[in-house]
């Protein structure tokens, strides 16, 4: 599913004895630019809100790994809102467009660990505070 907010890829996760192993990027993602971003790791509290910004030029993917996250996203021209449930019972990747504001939340009694791609290399400028999202 894609629209102006965000785009979903869905993903497959391999479970047996010894854990699972889940690929969250494989390289044949759309639009993926050519020079090489960041990759990170969110470890978020449960009931806690992170990220509460958004960005003006970077694209970012986030890959949920353990837990169940609520992803707030708003555009910050139009005001097109929506409200995504991210569970590591059913992987998939979002990616975030720029200039739409993302605000993240455990829901399940469990901290959460995400994994996150962005197509630039932080910068300050590029990270504009945005008030929390409720949906």
């Amino acid at each position: 599913m894609s629209n102006d907010l965000y785009q979903i890829i869905e993903r497959r996760k391999l479970v047996d004895e010894r854990g699972f192993f889940l690929k969250t990027m494989t390289g044949l993602e759309p639009d993926l630019p050519v020079a090489f971003g960041e990759i990170y790791v969110i470890r978020g509290d449960q009931g806690k809100a992170r990220a509460n910004h958004y960005h003006d030029i970077a694209t970012e993917w986030f890959t949920l790994l353990e837990g169940q996250v609520k992803l707030n996203l708003r555009h910050v021209d139009t005001g097109e809102s929506a409200s995504l449930l991210l569970s590591d019972d059913a992987p998939m990747t979002v990616r975030i467009n720029p200039r739409v504001a993302h605000s993240l939340i455990g829901v399940d009694g469990r901290d959460y660990l995400l994994m996150a791609y962005t197509d630039r290399r932080y910068d300050p400028v590029d990270t504009v505070a945005h008030p929390p999202i409720e949906l």
